[in-house]
């Protein structure tokens, strides 16, 4: 059992200055990091279609958002409500620093998209980075703050840098910080997944010291931001029941804490509700494909040199709505073997309550989402990157682990997009990394990295009397 008076202790004993002091150090290298490539445009397809949305929830109200539609009939916007408050605020911020004779945000997405160099462009490129930078600078720095807490709590002076400060937690958050994965999400390719993924591992966080209110919160906020965050449902899940039991009161805690978050969010969109739920519910028909990029297991069915980007997908992509082996479409297959090791992390859980068993089911839950089922994007394994540095363990292995995680993330990443502009450094990395290696392509070995992870991360723990039996 976790022991609650080690959590209570830890959560309720204020923190020495030297790990807030570490901290700020540390958020203060994640984010001069990220500034370097902040005025370089990213993504030119995703940083435009966010100055749309964001322009539209300006111009037209936020229920707006979701009212245009694409040529095929799906709406343009598939985001949850969550991240459009945030695009409604930049457009305001936009409009009080945009000079009088720059463009409107609409140009500024049009010259985004098209490659255009305009004042308006650049200031809405590093602008509309800012909010995923900063929430990624932040998660550096509580990874310092929660290990900390963590590993104080545990004994680990000896460790320590300074009083009460672990060289660990210090390590793994430079660790993050310099992270190539993480940097090229936000900074490089202009990405929001830092943001729900500061959610989710501040979830955790409350988790471990028991603050399964403060959990629901976060979890609910970070769902609400995008879809993707579910992939911690069994953890949370089991959290809940455990706590509220057979208790009515708390049950009617958590359920309200869900439903006026989701109501105060969802409210100013009710007239296009069905946004909101497109958002949700036809997510697995958006981009119907075995995978998008992804070095997931289903990346060895249809192995690229290079991804394609445009054009006819149908061309280059398998689809995942088509019956295959015993007439199992891959949809169907993939996600089944989500729902089976779901539900092993779901029992496994619940019946041993160890803080253990919860840093190897935060470690193994994303990889599950990205390795098994269909449609995987290569920026889907970013939160991987994140929860394992969370539930970091003091051995060879992890690092050894976390590292080949990390590089994996960041191959999958640059396969894609290295970066804007054809220059050397560009160049050089997308003619490496497509250009087949001993004859096949390079995203199957790192997709065979994946699935090492993968395989390597579903043992669970060894239960504390084991442990302690084998110790003896």
């Amino acid at each position: 059992m976790i022991d609650d008076r080690t959590a209570t202790r830890s959560t309720a004993s204020p923190l020495s200055w030297p790990v807030w002091s570490a901290a700020a150090v540390v958020f203060g290298l994640a984010f001069a990091t990220r500034s370097f490539f902040l005025f370089a445009p990213g993504f030119p397809i995703d940083q435009s279609q966010f100055l749309v949305w964001s322009d539209q929830a300006r111009s037209g109200g936020l229920d707006g958002v979701y009212e245009t539609r694409r040529p095929d009939g799906r709406r343009y916007c598939n985001y949850p409500p969550a991240y459009l408050y945030v695009l409604w605020w930049m457009a305001g911020v936009y409009e009080r620093l945009a000079p009088e004779d720059g463009g409107a945000l609409g140009d500024a997405a049009a010259d985004l998209l098209y490659g255009v160099d305009s004042p308006s462009a650049r200031l809405a490129g590093w602008l509309y980075k800012l909010p995923a930078v900063t929430a990624d600078a932040l998660l550096a720095a509580a990874l310092v703050v929660w290990l900390s807490r963590r590993l104080g709590a545990a004994g680990a002076r000896p460790l320590a840098i300074a009083e009460g400060t672990p060289r660990a937690a210090v390590v793994v958050g430079v660790g993050y910080a310099l992270m190539p994965a993480a940097i090229h999400n936000s900074a490089v390719w202009g990405q929001v997944d830092a943001i729900p993924t500061l959610l989710m591992a501040a979830s955790l966080e409350r988790l471990r010291q028991r603050r399964i209110p403060a959990m629901t919160a976060l979890a609910t906020l970070a769902v609400l931001t995008k879809a993707q965050a579910a992939i911690l449902a069994p953890i949370w899940v089991v959290a809940a029941f455990r706590w509220a039991g057979r208790q009515g009161r708390r049950w009617l805690a958590l359920i309200g804490i869900v439903v006026v978050l989701t109501a105060a969010l969802v409210a100013p969109f009710l007239s296009e509700a069905g946004g909101v739920w497109d958002a949700y519910a036809s997510a697995a028909g958006y981009y119907p494909y075995t995978h998008l990029n992804g070095f997931s297991i289903w990346f060895f069915s249809r192995p690229l040199n290079a991804p394609q980007l445009a054009g006819n997908l149908d061309q280059h992509y398998q689809r995942d709505d088509r019956p295959g082996l015993f007439g199992l479409t891959p949809r169907t297959a993939g996600l089944a073997a989500v729902w089976v090791v779901w539900a092993t992390v779901v029992v496994r859980w619940w019946r041993r309550d160890e803080e253990a068993v919860l840093r190897w089911a935060a470690r193994l839950l994303p990889l599950v989402f990205f390795f098994l089922a269909t449609q995987m994007h290569e920026r889907y394994l970013f939160p991987a990157i994140a929860l394992w540095a969370w539930a970091y363990e003091p051995t060879r292995r992890w690092w050894v682990l976390w590292l080949l995680l990390g590089a994996a993330a960041a191959a999958n990443a640059l396969w894609v997009w290295p970066g804007p502009g054809s220059g050397a450094v560009v160049a050089g990395l997308r003619g490496w990394l497509h250009r087949p290696w001993f004859g096949l392509s390079s995203g199957l070995y790192w997709a065979t990295a994946v699935a090492a992870l993968f395989f390597l991360s579903l043992p669970a723990p060894p239960s504390a009397e084991a442990r302690e039996a084998a110790e003896g």
